[in-house]
C-alpha cells in the first residue's frame, strides 16, 4: 500500500493506482476529457492536470501518473483552475459553438466545464474547423468539426473492440481522427464510440433532433437479445424509446453493449405490432376483443381436452419470456390444461446447462473472463454471437498476454491474435477435447490432489480419452498432432485457464456431450470454475430452469417430485414425462391443440415443410406474439402481447444471474404483458393464477425453487464422464460435397431483430460464404445469387467468396429469413434422445 494526500488529506492505495483512481477513492473530483476506466491512460487532454507539492513540485496529469510514497498534492489550486480554463480556451479555437443545435447539449463533458470555470470569452482566436459532416455511415453521425482529438473513440475501438475503424490522421493543426481514405464507417456498430465520446463529434441518426437528453426517461433495464444479459439505460421520451447506453458497471458488460443492445430496440415501435386479439372468422383473422378471444380459447381447449384427453394438448414458450412469465406458462400448461407437453425453443440447447448443474452444479462464468490466463475458445465466434464477452476476451489476450487458443471450422476474428488456431473438420470437437486430455494424462499435466479429492468417474473417463491418440485426432478433426499436443500442455501449465463455448451450434444431442468433454478437460487440471457457456437467447437459462421443458418441474425437479407443486397450486399434475417440441412436430404427432407463446417454429424447427403440416392439421391453433408471424397468420386465434420495454419480470442469463427488467412504456394498443394473459386463460380455465405483480410471482418461485438464484460457483465433487466422438457429418457425396456450417451474425438474434430498421439496415440480406477455391470449380462470382441445396430442401442466397473459409465447407449465418431451417434434417431418436447431423449441400447458380 502506498500513503500519500490529497488536498490535505491522507489515505493508502494500492500500489499501481493513478493518482486520479486515488482521488476517486476520496470521493475527490477531478475533470477528465480523454479518460474512461475501461481504457489505458494517455493523459492527452491535460484537463486533469493536478499540483504535486512534494517530493517534485510541479504539474502532472492525474489520469496518468502513478501514486508514490509521500506524494503531496492539490487538486483545485489556483494555478490548476488557471492551466484547467486555459486548455478549455485552446479547445475552443476551432470548436464550433453550435450546442442549440447538437444532441450532445446536456451531456457534453465541453459544456459542462467551459460552464464550470466560467469560460465566458476566449483570450485566443483561430479559425473554425470547416470539416466534411459524415451524413453517410450508418446509425452514427461524424461532425468532425466538434472533435478535440481526445483519441478516446480510437481507443476503445482498438482496445476493447478490437475493430480499429479510425485512427488519427495528419499532425499539428492539421490531425483528425478519420478512417482510411475517409471512407463511410464500414465496422461493427457497436455504438461504444457514442457512448465514450465527450463531445458532440459522434452521434445516434436515431437521435437527431428528436428531443434533449434533459427531457428524457432514463429506465435501467436489461437487454432482451443474448443471454448475457447486458444491463443499459433507455432513454424515453413520450412514450418512445430514443436511445440507450450500457449501465451498471458491475453488471457483466460493464457499461459495454454490442449493436444490438445500442441499436436493436426499435421493434418495440415497429408499426406491424399487434395492437388487438385476432380471431379466425370464416377463413379470415379478424380484430376481437379480448373477451371474446380468451373465452372462445378456452372453448376450444375443453373441447380438444374432454373429446381426447389432456395429452392432445401442448405447449411451446420462448426464452425470450421473463421467468415468471415462463413458470407461469409451464404451471397452466402443468394444472390448466393438464398434461406435461411443454417445451420451449431454447429447449433445443438446454442440454448444455444440464451437463453444467449435472457435472459442476453452477452454470459457469463469464465476468472474470478477462481475467484469465490461456482461454480456449471452442466453437465460439464471439465477436458475432456474443460480442460484449468478446471484449473479455480482447482485454485478456491484449492486456493480460493471455494464451488464445481459438478451435472452430473455420477461422475467426479472434484468430489473428491466437496463439494456436486449430481449423478442425465441422462437428469433432469432442475428439479434439479426447486427444489433449489424453496428452495430460500421458504426460502429467493434471491437478493429481484436485482429481482425487473432488471428481469422480476418472478411471472410466481416463479409458475413452486414450483411445485418442494424437494420429486418430488428425484422422477425426484434420489437426496436426504437434498442434493437439501444444494446445494440451498450453491449457495445462495456465493457472487460471478458460474454456468458452457458445450454444446451439452443433448438431442437436451434441451440446451436452460436447460441454461435458470441455468439463473433463477442466476438471483433471483442477479448473471447475473456468467454463463459459454462452447461452443465444436472453432468458434461455431461466427458460429451462423454470420448467418450460417436458420432463422437468421448475428447478429441475423431477416429475414424481410433484407434491409440493400440487399442494402450492392446488391442483393434481400429471406423472407422465410430455413431448418435446420434436415430438409435437414429429409426423406422428398426436397434438391436436397447441398454445405458442412468443415462438416460431416455422423459423426455428428443422424441416419446416413437416412442421407446416403438423401445424395444419391441428384443430386448434393460439399463437401470443409481438407480430404476425407466419405462424401467428396460420393461428385460429392470436394474443398481443407486449414487448420487453413494456413489462416487468426478471431474466436469468448465462451465469445464472437473475436481472430485472422494468417497465419504460405502456404496452402497444391494447397489448398486454405475458403473465396477465396466461393468468387470465389459466383462470377461465379454472385454474386459479392471481398475481398482482411480477414480484408476487418471484416469491412463489423462490418458496418452490430455493435455489431460484442459482450457485455461482463451484460446489462439491465434478463429475468426469467419458464421451465418445459420433459421427456427425451426413455423407459426402458428387450432388452434395460440401459442410454446411452455421454461423452466428452480430446485427441478428433470434427472429426479432428483423423488425428493427437499423439492424436490417446494416444487415439487409442473409448470405452463403464460399471459399474461392470452391466458387471458382462451381463457375460461381461473388454478390451473385444462388441456390443452396441439401436432401430436405433449398434456398435462395446471395453468395459471398472469399479466401477464409476452408474448402469443402459453406457457412450460412443466422439472419433471421435465411431459409437455413430448410436445408436441416429432421433429427432421429435414438437411445431415448434425439440426435442430429451436420449436413451437406450443393451450391448451384440460382
Amino acid at each position: 500500500m502506498i500513503t500519500l494526500t490529497i488536498d490535505g488529506r491522507e489515505i493508502q492505495v494500492e500500489e499501481g493506482a493513478t493518482i486520479l483512481q486515488a482521488a476517486e477513492k476520496m470521493g475527490i473530483r477531478i475533470p477528465t476529457l480523454c479518460h474512461d476506466r475501461r481504457l489505458l491512460p494517455v493523459g492527452a487532454c491535460r484537463i486533469c492536470l493536478v499540483e504535486v507539492e512534494n517530493p517534485r513540485p510541479g504539474l502532472v496529469p492525474a489520469c496518468a501518473t502513478l501514486v508514490a510514497e509521500g506524494l503531496v498534492i492539490k487538486t483545485a489550486t489556483d494555478k490548476v483552475k488557471k492551466v484547467r480554463k486555459t486548455i478549455l480556451e485552446l479547445l475552443l479555437i476551432n470548436h464550433p459553438l453550435d450546442c442549440p443545435v447538437c444532441d450532445k447539449a446536456g451531456e457534453c463533458s465541453l459544456q459542462d466545464l467551459t460552464y464550470e470555470y466560467g469560460v465566458s470569452e476566449n483570450r485566443f482566436s483561430g479559425k473554425k474547423a470547416a470539416l466534411r459532416i459524415d451524413v453517410v455511415s450508418p446509425l452514427i453521425e461524424r461532425n468532425l468539426n466538434r472533435c478535440i482529438l481526445c483519441g478516446k473513440c480510437v481507443r476503445i475501438c482498438d482496445e476493447l473492440m478490437d475493430v480499429a475503424e479510425t485512427g488519427f490522421i495528419g499532425r499539428g493543426y492539421e490531425a483528425r481522427v478519420g478512417t482510411d481514405f475517409d471512407r463511410p464507417l464500414d465496422c461493427e456498430f457497436c455504438g461504444q464510440c457514442l457512448d465514450i465520446c465527450p463531445v458532440g463529434a459522434l452521434t445516434s441518426r436515431l437521435f437527431k433532433h428528436r428531443g434533449r437528453v434533459w427531457e428524457l426517461e432514463k429506465v435501467e433495464t436489461t437487454c432482451a437479445y443474448c443471454g448475457l444479459g447486458c444491463a443499459f439505460t433507455l432513454g424515453v421520451k413520450r412514450g418512445k424509446i430514443l436511445k440507450a447506453r450500457g449501465a451498471d458497471s458491475s453488471s457483466i458488460n460493464d457499461e459495454n453493449l454490442c449493436v444490438r443492445g445500442h441499436f436493436g430496440w426499435g421493434y418495440i415501435h415497429h408499426p406491424e405490432r399487434l395492437t388487438k386479439p385476432l380471431l379466425k372468422k370464416e377463413g379470415r383473422l379478424v380484430a376481437v376483443s379480448w373477451k371474446e378471444a380468451l373465452h372462445e380459447a378456452v372453448r376450444r381447449f375443453r373441447q380438444i381436452k374432454e373429446k381426447v384427453g389432456p395429452d392432445a394438448l401442448a405447449g411451446i414458450g420462448s426464452p425470450r419470456l421473463t421467468n415468471e412469465e415462463v413458470y407461469l406458462f409451464q404451471r397452466f400448461i402443468r394444472a390448466g390444461l393438464g398434461t406435461n407437453n411443454i417445451d420451449h425453443a431454447g429447449g433445443y440447447g438446454h442440454a448444455g446447462l444440464s451437463a453444467l448443474k449435472d457435472s459442476l452444479g453452477y452454470p459457469g462464468t463469464v465476468k472474470n473472463l478477462q481475467d484469465s490466463d490461456c482461454i480456449l475458445l471452442l466453437r465460439s465466434d464471439l465477436s458475432e454471437t456474443h460480442p460484449v464477452a468478446g471484449i473479455k476476451v480482447n482485454l485478456a489476450v491484449k492486456r493480460g498476454r493471455a494464451a488464445l487458443i481459438v478451435a472452430n471450422p473455420y477461422p475467426i476474428k479472434f484468430s489473428r491474435h491466437a496463439k494456436q488456431s486449430l481449423i478442425y473438420r465441422p462437428g469433432n470437437e469432442i475428439a479434439l477435447l479426447n486427444g489433449m486430455v489424453r496428452v495430460m494424462i500421458e504426460e502429467n499435466l493434471i491437478n493429481r490432489e484436485f482429481v482425487n479429492t473432488s471428481t469422480s468417474g476418472f478411471d472410466a473417463m481416463s479409458k475413452v480419452a486414450a483411445a485418442y491418440t494424437p494420429d486418430k485426432v488428425k484422422e477425426l478433426t484434420g489437426v496436426e498432432p504437434a498442434a493437439v499436443i501444444e494446445a494440451a500442455r498450453t491449457y495445462a501449465r495456465a493457472e487460471r485457464p478458460a474454456i468458452v463455448i457458445s450454444a446451439g451450434y452443433a448438431p442437436l444431442g451434441e451440446d451436452d456431450r460436447l460441454v461435458q468433454a470441455a468439463i473433463n478437460l477442466a476438471l483433471i487440471t483442477g479448473n471447475p470454475e473456468g467454463i463459459a457457456y454462452l447461452v443465444e437467447r436472453n432468458n434461455s437459462s431461466g427458460a429451462f430452469w423454470m420448467g418450460a421443458v417436458p420432463s422437468l418441474l421448475p428447478g429441475r425437479q423431477p416429475l414424481k417430485n410433484k407434491g409440493e407443486f400440487e399442494e402450492v397450486w392446488g391442483a393434481a399434475l400429471p406423472g407422465k414425462e410430455g413431448m418435446s417440441a420434436l415430438d409435437i412436430f414429429n409426423e406422428q404427432s398426436v397434438i391436436r391443440g397447441l398454445y405458442l407463446v412468443g415462438e416460431n417454429p416455422l423459423a426455428a424447427c428443422p424441416d419446416p415443410v413437416r412442421t407446416r403440416q403438423v401445424l395444419e392439421e391441428l384443430e386448434l391453433l393460439v399463437v401470443q406474439d409481438l407480430f404476425l408471424t407466419e405462424v401467428a397468420a396460420m393461428a385460429d386465434i392470436v394474443f398481443p402481447a407486449a414487448g420487453f420495454a413494456e413489462k416487468e419480470g426478471t431474466y436469468t442469463n448465462t451465469e445464472g444471474r437473475v436481472q430485472e427488467i422494468k417497465p419504460a412504456l405502456t404496452p402497444v394498443g391494447e397489448a398486454r404483458p405475458d403473465l396477465d394473459i396466461i393468468s387470465e386463460l389459466s383462470r377461465l380455465m379454472g385454474h386459479e393464477m392471481s398475481y398482482s405483480s411480477a414480484a408476487e410471482v418471484r416469491a412463489e418461485i423462490k418458496k418452490l425453487v430455493p435455489d431460484f438464484e442459482q450457485a455461482k460457483a463451484f460446489e462439491g465433487k465434478g463429475k468426469l464422464v467419458g464421451i465418445e466422438q459420433r459421427d456427425v457429418v451426413e455423407e459426402i457425396s458428387k450432388d452434395y460435397p460440401l459442410i454446411l456450417m452455421d454461423g452466428g451474425l452480430r446485427f441478428h438474434s433470434g427472429s426479432l431483430s428483423r423488425y428493427s430498421s437499423a439492424l436490417t439496415g446494416v444487415s439487409p440480406e442473409a448470405r452463403v460464404e464460399m471459399s474461392s477455391l470452391d466458387a471458382k470449380s462451381n463457375e460461381i462470382e461473388g454478390g451473385r445469387q444462388v441456390k443452396v441445396r441439401s436432401r430436405y430442401g433449398e434456398t435462395l442466397l446471395q453468395v459471398a467468396v472469399n479466401d477464409r473459409l476452408p474448402q469443402g465447407r459453406v457457412l450460412i449465418r443466422r439472419y433471421p429469413k435465411s431459409g437455413l431451417m430448410n436445408l436441416l434434417p429432421q433429427p432421429e431418436f435414438k437411445d431415448g434422445r434425439y440426435e442430429g447431423k451436420i449436413c451437406t449441400v450443393k451450391v448451384v447458380k440460382a
